[in-house]
């Protein structure tokens, strides 16, 4: 397999003296996917995969969705997804601009979607998706994710953004200002945020 190729999902059957060109791919060019936005190689760029194996078939098989698009180390796995937040770097982009985005990637193999975003999660018991087909995600300005230790006792603004899944589209589409709601500081102590049924904690 090319140097290029291979970062790209591959399976192969073990046996003895297995060779990496035995490698097979799992993620097509027609399943790997990005958003609008311009990727900037010098400040990272990851290939987000999901990979879905029938495990009850005697030969198995799986199959790879990938989304590419800005590194990131905060994701969540939903009952029917997994979802990627991802942050681009802010050189020369104004504050308000959004610079964070949430990948939506199906676990059913269907393609992902994504949402421009502001602030970043926490880790990943930011999340919550509820019943009613909302995505719940708590927000920190200053948050480390989970590449960061005790990211939660950092000083900043908290605010929780709550958007429907029929948000979610190609790319082009932000969360609008309404989706967001600040909450108040915990003064002088780490959030430790968890989600016990519909109310956060």
């Amino acid at each position: 397999m090319g140097r290029s190729l291979r970062g790209i999902p591959g399976l192969r059957r073990w046996r003895p003296g297995a060779l990496p060109e035995d490698f097979r791919r799992i993620a097509p060019a027609t399943r790997i996917y990005r958003g609008d936005e311009l990727l900037d190689p010098f400040a990272g760029v990851a290939l987000h995969s999901v990979t879905i194996c029938e495990l009850a078939q005697p030969e198995i098989d799986c199959q790879s969705s990938a989304v590419l698009g800005p590194s990131g180390r905060v994701f969540s796995v939903s009952p029917d997804a997994v979802f990627v937040w991802t942050t681009t770097p802010q050189r020369g982009v104004p504050a308000a601009a959004p610079v964070s985005a949430i990948f939506r990637i199906p676990l059913d193999g269907s393609p992902p979607s994504v949402l421009k975003t502001l602030g970043r999660p926490l880790d990943q018991f930011s999340f919550h998706q509820d019943a009613s087909g909302m995505l719940n995600v708590l927000l920190h300005t200053n948050g480390g994710g989970d590449g960061r230790w005790a990211a939660e006792g950092e000083a900043g603004d908290l605010a929780l953004l709550r958007v429907p899944f029929a948000s979610f589209s190609d790319g082009r589409d932000s969360a609008p200002a309404a989706a967001y709601r600040r909450l108040p500081k915990a003064a002088g102590l780490a959030v430790q945020n968890r989600y016990v049924g519909a109310f956060l904690r």
